[in-house]
């Protein structure tokens, strides 16, 4: 289960990245003193919820990898 949170991690910031890389290109044609607004209304709105997705699912996968540390390492030593 670490190994996929971890995956998951980072594919969400793979995510969060494009969607900041790609500025303002989604927002509308029509918004003025916008260079470079070439996208529409659905556009803009797929960059913003990749945006709280992924701003919301990394502290969460986070949470999930420290919990998961924290429980592993309070267990005793076997030997």
């Amino acid at each position: 289960p670490l190994v996929r949170a971890i995956l998951a991690s980072s594919a969400l910031d793979c995510i969060v990245s494009l969607a900041f890389a790609s500025s303002t290109l989604p927002m509308p044609r029509d918004v003025t003193h916008v260079p470079y607004a070439l996208g529409n209304e659905a556009t803009c709105t797929a960059q913003g919820f990749l945006l709280q997705l992924g701003n919301m699912g990394g502290p969460l996968y986070m949470t999930l990898i420290v919990y998961n540390y924290t429980v592993l390492l309070s267990k005793p030593a076997t030997a």
